[in-house]
Order: C-alpha cells, then structure tokens, then sequence
C-alpha cells in the first residue's frame, strides 16, 4: 500500500480503481473461503483487508517474524466452534 500511495495520488482514477479490485478480490475468496466452512461467517472482505493491513504495518519495519502475529490472525479467521 505503501510503494501505491508513493506512485499516485490518492484521489486519482489508478489509484480508486485499485481500491476496488482490490476489495472485490477479498470478498470473493472470502465467500469462497467461507462457504467451504474455513472462514468464520460474519466477516467482511473489507475487514479482510483491515486486518490483513494491521499485520503488515505492525511487522514492516519489525526485525522480528511477523509468523506470530499471521498464525493469531489465522486462527481468529477459523469458524468457532
């Protein structure tokens, strides 16, 4: 996200448009994931990606593994028994 907002401005055509592929790419693997029963149900692709994002930055300048937090994430995602 961080290379997109340095290359375009964020209120130009590219740079929305990505917005939007973007989050129709998580929804749909997200509805995917879900109707095979290995996501929870009540997330939204958009909240994919907010989480998703939230593990990024917090690792990004980390020297530490980001493993962790990917491996909490992953297991927040997984229906609840």
């Amino acid at each position: 996200m961080e290379a997109l907002k340095s290359t375009m401005e964020a209120d130009s055509e590219p740079y929305a448009a990505c917005h939007v592929h973007m989050r129709a790419a998580a929804g749909a693997l997200l509805a995917r994931a879900q109707e095979a029963g290995v996501v929870r149900d009540g997330l939204t692709g958009l909240e994919l990606l907010r989480i998703a994002h939230a593990v990024a930055v917090a690792t990004e300048r980390s020297e530490e593994s980001g493993e962790p937090l990917l491996t909490i994430m992953m297991d927040g995602l997984r229906p609840q028994s």
